[in-house]
C-alpha cells in the first residue's frame, strides 16, 4: 500500500471514531442532564438548563472536535425538558393549593357557623335549663293506659297508638291528657303536654276532700267520700292515679257502671272539679264560714 492510502485509511478511522464518540457523548450528556433536571425541577429549571449545556459541551470539547455539536444538541434537549418542568410544576402546585382551599372552605364555613350559633343561643339555653328542671321536679306523671287504635281509610287501615297520662304536683293540681302517634313514646309525650295544659285546682281539707262527691262521664260513675286520717287512698286503678297525683292522702272511692279507663279518669276529674270548700260556699251565699 502506498503512503497516501495509509493516510486515507487513518483519516477514515479517525472520522468513524469521532462520530462514535459524538453519539456516545451526546447520549451521556442528555441522560446526565435529564437526571439532574428531574432533581431540580420546579426549583432551578434555568440552572439545570445551563449546567446541562455546560457539562455536555465541556466534556465533548475535551475529547473531540465534534463534541461542541453534541453539547449544543444536549443543551437544547435539556433546555426543552427544564423549561417544560419549570412551566408545568408551578401550575400543579397552584392547582393543588386551590383544591386544598376548596376542600377546606366548607369545613371552615361550618366551623364558623357553629361558633356563631353557639354564641347566639348560649344565653337562651342557659335560661331555659332551670325552667325544665323546675317542671320535672314539680310535676309527676303516670301512664294509665296505652292502646293500639286503627283508622280505616281507602287504602286500608292506619295503625297508631293512644296513650292516657295523668299529671299532677301532689299539691292540689292535676290534669289528664290523651295523645295519639305512630310510636308509643311520641304518644306519651303528646299526652303529657295536653295534661299539663288542662290542669285543675282540687280543694283539699287537710288530708282528704271537703265533702262527698260523685262524678259522671258516659256510663261510668265514680263516688268519692272523705276518709279518716291514716286510712289511705282506697280506689280502683284509673281513679287511684288521679287521686294520688292530686295530693289527697285519705279517701275512699267506688266505681260504678263502665270500668273503661278513659271514662273513669274523666269521671274522677269531673267529681274533683265539683268540690267546694266551706269558704267558697259561704262566699256564694254571702255569709261567713262560721255562719254555715
Amino acid at each position: 500500500m502506498s503512503e497516501k492510502e495509509n493516510k486515507q485509511e487513518q483519516i477514515d478511522k479517525a472520522e468513524v471514531k469521532a462520530e462514535m464518540s459524538e453519539v456516545t457523548l451526546g447520549e451521556t450528556a442528555v441522560t446526565e442532564f435529564r437526571a439532574q433536571a428531574s432533581v431540580d425541577i420546579g426549583v432551578g429549571g434555568d440552572m439545570a438548563n445551563t449546567k446541562g449545556g455546560d457539562v455536555a459541551g465541556g466534556e465533548a470539547g475535551k475529547n473531540t472536535a465534534g463534541g461542541v455539536t453534541a453539547g449544543e444538541t444536549a443543551a437544547a434537549d435539556g433546555a426543552g425538558v427544564g423549561n417544560a418542568g419549570a412551566a408545568s410544576e408551578p401550575k400543579k402546585v397552584k392547582k393543588t393549593e386551590k383544591n386544598t382551599m376548596k376542600k377546606d372552605e366548607p369545613k371552615l364555613a361550618k366551623t364558623l357557623k357553629l361558633g356563631k350559633d353557639a354564641k347566639k343561643f348560649a344565653g337562651r339555653e342557659r335560661s331555659k335549663a332551670p325552667a325544665s328542671r323546675r317542671e320535672e321536679s314539680e310535676f309527676d306523671k303516670k301512664l294509665v293506659d296505652v292502646r293500639r287504635v286503627a283508622k280505616v281509610v281507602t287504602g286500608g287501615r292506619t295503625l297508631r297508638f293512644s296513650a292516657l297520662v295523668v299529671v299532677g304536683n301532689k299539691k292540689g293540681q292535676v290534669g289528664i291528657g290523651i295523645g295519639k302517634a305512630a310510636e308509643v313514646p311520641e304518644a306519651i309525650e303528646k299526652a303529657t303536654d295536653k295534661a299539663k295544659r288542662s290542669l285543675i285546682e282540687v280543694p283539699i281539707a287537710g288530708r282528704t276532700i271537703p265533702h262527698e262527691v260523685t262524678g259522671h262521664h258516659g256510663s261510668s260513675k265514680v263516688i268519692m267520700m272523705p276518709s279518716k286520717e291514716g286510712n289511705g287512698v282506697i280506689a280502683g286503678g284509673a281513679a287511684r292515679a288521679v287521686l294520688e297525683l292530686s295530693g289527697i292522702k285519705d279517701i275512699t272511692a267506688k266505681i260504678h257502671g263502665s270500668s273503661n279507663k278513659i271514662n273513669c279518669v274523666r269521671a274522677t276529674i269531673k267529681g274533683l272539679n265539683a268540690l267546694r270548700t266551706k269558704e267558697q260556699i259561704a262566699a256564694l251565699r254571702g255569709k261567713t264560714a262560721e255562719e254555715i
